[in-house]
């Protein structure tokens, strides 16, 4: 093995090779096969017939090694693939997720009575049952705090790939209206035009999220993504799209909490209607198709306070939420629609007489890497 002595990254996947013998060789790429027999015949005199010279000289020649010096590279990247989704199956992420959600850290329980609060904060963070008072937040600042950290990290990414992203839905009323994730509010979502998908699921863009400990998740039957921390707890089957969690590609799960990712119609061709894509028929139906977009309501920009960080809103927002949710939306606090259908709304109150508008805690949020 004198050749990977020498440190040379090649000459160690040769002598490597050469170690597997002739039947492990046999499934290598043919450049890295050639190598081991060479080094086997050359090296350790096996006995074998000897091979023609030409080749194994050829093995030596610069262009002959830079192409065998592609594929030891190639073959190390899927390597460290494996292992590193190996890891991510380790129940420590899973611990270390826990243990940053936690408000605080003080008091703290020991490691083994951790497993046993586990279950009694998992039923805090998630979605309360029932139905909340106009005014009262529904999810508990841990889960809260995670929002905002989520909705921080994964638009300042956006926003850094010049992503041409905007709030939506009840994320843009919470933004106008409460500075922030409405109280009663129990998701979060922004949309990006259709001709973005590509960067939004660019190696580059998931290397980003996964540096800052995100997921991001692609479910086809409705056409809409989510990101998610990596590790959290498996998500509530609230929603239709949640309860066969197989479909949300290529984890085959999502997280808690996550940010909704909607697709909008590039406009391309002058029409003057931007409609959704994803979950086109929620948006736009037989019975009700308002939740679109005109043109002109996406024109131009502006950001907003949310929370401790920002929020980027359509110029022609409201509009848009007129047309929505109605002429009163930034007087008039409503619960979500799907929480009314299913037992979970509670009476129409105006703005004004509220102690609170916004979710809390806003932070700290977390440097963006």
């Amino acid at each position: 093995m004198g050749r990977a002595a020498s440190g040379n990254p090649l000459a160690g996947a040769i002598g490597a090779a050469s170690e597997l013998g002739a039947d492990a060789l046999e499934g290598l790429p043919k450049g890295l096969q050639l190598a081991g027999h060479c080094q086997e015949s050359g090296l350790r005199g096996s006995g074998r017939e000897a091979l023609p010279e030409l080749p194994c000289q050829f093995l030596e020649e610069k262009t002959f090694a830079e192409p065998v010096s592609d594929v030891f590279w190639w073959f190390l990247t899927e390597i460290e693939q494996s292992i590193l989704f190996s890891t991510a199956q380790w129940p420590v992420f899973d611990l270390l997720h826990r243990l940053a959600r936690r408000p605080r850290l003080d008091d703290d329980l020991s490691l083994e009575d951790e497993d046993a609060r586990q279950g009694a904060e998992s039923e805090e963070s998630t979605w309360p049952a029932g139905s909340v008072e106009a005014g009262q937040q529904r999810l508990s600042p841990a889960l809260v705090l995670e929002y905002y950290r989520l909705f921080h990290v994964v638009t300042s990414l956006f926003s850094l790939f010049r992503l041409h992203w905007w709030v939506s839905h009840g994320t843009l009323i919470g933004a106008l209206r409460d500075g922030g994730l409405s109280r009663h509010a129990d998701d979060c979502e922004v949309d990006l035009p259709e001709k973005e998908v590509e960067i939004l699921q660019s190696p580059a863009m998931l290397a980003r999220l996964s540096r800052n400990g995100y997921e991001l998740s692609y479910d086809p039957r409705g056409r809409c993504f989510k990101v998610w921390p990596g590790g959290s707890a498996r998500a509530d089957a609230r929603e239709a799209q949640l309860v066969d969690q197989s479909w949300w590609l290529p984890q085959q799960r999502v997280g808690t909490p996550s940010l909704d990712i909607y697709l909008v119609q590039t406009p391309e061709d002058g029409r003057a209607e931007r409609m959704y894509i994803s979950n086109d028929v929620f948006h736009c139906n037989e019975l009700s198709c308002q939740q679109y977009w005109n043109r002109w309501e996406l024109q131009s920009f502006y950001e907003v306070p949310f929370g401790l960080t920002v929020a980027r809103v359509p110029s022609g927002a409201a509009s848009y939420l007129e047309r929505v949710y109605g002429w009163d939306w930034n007087i008039t606090v409503r619960p979500h629609g799907w929480a009314s259908q299913h037992g979970e709304g509670f009476e129409a109150k105006e703005v004004a007489s509220l102690h609170k508008r916004a979710a809390e805690p806003f932070g700290p949020l977390p440097h963006v890497l």
